[in-house]
């Protein structure tokens, strides 16, 4: 594609090319949740006495 591949970060990616990474993020994070739900685990990141909310889902 022309003029999008100009800036390039640390390698020869473009700067385009990092926003997937936070698609991908969300995607692991997501079937983290939903794992713990079919198997029974807990998915909490953060302990007890540290949650603002607790929601049983």
């Amino acid at each position: 594609m022309p003029y999008v591949n100009v800036i390039h970060i640390f390698s020869e990616m473009p700067l385009e090319g990092y926003f997937g990474y936070l698609a991908f993020g969300l995607l692991v994070w997501l079937m983290f949740i939903w794992a713990g739900k079919v198997f029974g685990f807990e998915t909490y990141l953060l302990k007890e006495g540290e949650r603002k909310y607790d929601s049983e889902v």
